[in-house]
């Protein structure tokens, strides 16, 4: 999304902190990590803003909670919101 959209900034959220690392090192090998911020968070307690869109990419119908934490993403979206999740599909 970073490389097709370069005029926007990102931000990742994941609890799992290698996964925050591995992202890190991805994005500065994509060219992108100029305009991608990743930190350590829950779903329910990353930092809100004024997002014009979150998307979850294949993981919300594995949490403990995904009704808190959709509830929790559309608190931090501003007008126009979006939440999105995303399903991996494989044939």
């Amino acid at each position: 999304m970073a490389q097709a959209y370069p005029n926007s900034e990102f931000f990742g959220f994941d609890y799992h902190k290698p996964s925050i690392e591995r992202a890190k090192v991805l994005a500065r090998e994509a060219g992108v990590g100029d305009r991608i911020t990743f930190a350590q968070a829950s779903a329910k307690d990353f930092p809100a803003k004024d997002y014009d869109l979150v998307a979850f990419f294949d993981c919300l119908h594995d949490m403990g909670d995904p009704v808190g934490a959709r509830q929790a993403c559309q608190g931090s979206l501003g007008q126009g919101w979006v939440v999105d999740d995303r399903r991996a599909v494989c044939s």
